[in-house]
């Protein structure tokens, strides 16, 4: 018995096609994003709150000894060049002492690393090495020397080092021992100091002190958050949660911790493109940033040739980029004079690498 068949009209084809897309991607959100958002903690005393795998960092090693406050919202940013840093776009967040950086590719607990804030600052203001405090090493016998470094830890910096994370939260030594005037408050007390510089802390000696807080770590993320942002303050992401879903072949763009995520199938071979705006409700008069990945067989692509077009009504400008080592390009638009309160602007991003090209379309409402 044959069963007779009606052809469906493009349109309803079309709408069906788009639901099923929809319904896919919503399965294919994390599952864990409820979970992980309930795991934060606001903190009064700055007014930023730490959530997901960077709370549980806080958590584990040191909390508000080790790490201090938070002092900004999770935002994206690039690492400084080697030997600072990998040059790299991460997710990140500042607290007070440290910077946290997601690192989706590593596996747990490499995931989250704290910023090389001690290279970045040391490398910063000192072109040559300051001179060492002679009088600190006269006759010691209580240190041990990195040669991966070249420098030695001494006496209660030594033993704060490894009582306190030893190599994951501190680094190596990088500097000698040497006295240093601190920043003013916020950033440190304004006082002069013994101190030793690793690749992510500073120590600080104070001597008014009882143990065991005669050493303490340099407010170094107040010093660096206000050195980059004092000015301008980065565009926080909203929800602020990095995924523990989140790995190699994933991408860092996820819904988990980006406002508005759309991911788009390339033509074959394992291709996925996918575009970001952290904020999905801007002011209708800043700088909205833009970000796209291109991921080929669970490779990032570098070299990937990133354009789009920003759909305001009137009027459609664009902005161009490539992306790194980690598959990511950026650009950025003013919206000043462009968008209109309530209005969604959206925008086609096009990723093209070794003549394939790639389309996905993302959007956001101005406010």
């Amino acid at each position: 018995m044959k069963i007779a068949t009606k052809k469906m009209p493009p349109k309803i084809i079309s709408l069906l096609l788009a639901s099923l897309l929809l319904a896919s991607l919503m399965l294919a959100l994390p599952t864990n994003q409820a979970s992980a958002a309930d795991n934060c903690q606001t903190f009064p005393e700055t007014g930023f709150v730490t959530c997901g795998l960077f709370f549980q960092y806080w958590k584990v090693n040191g909390g508000l000894t080790q790490q201090g406050y938070p002092i900004s919202g999770v935002f994206y940013e690039r690492n400084a060049l080697p030997p600072a840093g990998d040059g790299q776009l991460h997710v990140v967040q500042y607290s007070q002492r440290a910077r946290f950086e997601y690192h989706p590719a590593n596996q747990p607990p490499y995931n989250v690393l704290l910023g090389l804030l001690g290279t970045e600052q040391y490398t910063a203001k000192y072109k040559t090495a300051p001179d060492p405090d002679a009088t600190y090493y006269n006759s010691r016998d209580d240190c041990e020397t990195f040669p991966q470094t070249g420098f030695k830890i001494c006496g209660r910096f030594l033993e704060y080092w490894r009582s306190n994370g030893g190599l994951a939260q501190q680094g190596y030594p990088i500097s000698a021992v040497f006295m240093e005037q601190n920043a003013p408050a916020p950033a440190g007390d304004g006082k002069v100091h013994r101190v030793q510089y690793f690749q992510r802390a500073r120590f600080e000696q104070h001597a008014e002190n009882q143990r065991p807080y005669d050493v303490l770590l340099g407010l170094l993320g107040t010093e660096q958050y206000q050195a980059k942002y004092a000015v301008t303050q980065p565009e926080f992401l909203n929800p602020q949660v990095p995924s523990a879903t989140s790995g190699p072949g994933q991408g860092i763009i996820q819904a988990a911790y980006c406002l508005t995520a759309i991911e788009g199938g390339g033509t074959g071979g394992g291709n996925t493109i996918q575009a970001c705006v952290p904020n999905g409700k801007p002011p209708k008069d800043s700088t909205v940033t833009l970000y796209a990945r291109q991921i080929i067989n669970g490779q990032p692509i570098a070299g990937a040739q990133l354009s789009s077009i920003w759909h305001f009504g009137s009027a459609s400008p664009g902005c161009t980029g490539v992306t790194g080592n980690d598959g990511i390009a950026s650009c950025s638009l003013d919206l000043t004079g462009k968008a209109t309160s309530g209005r969604a602007v959206k925008i086609d991003v096009t990723l093209t690498y070794n003549g394939q090209t790639n389309e996905v379309t993302v959007s956001f409402i101005p406010q």
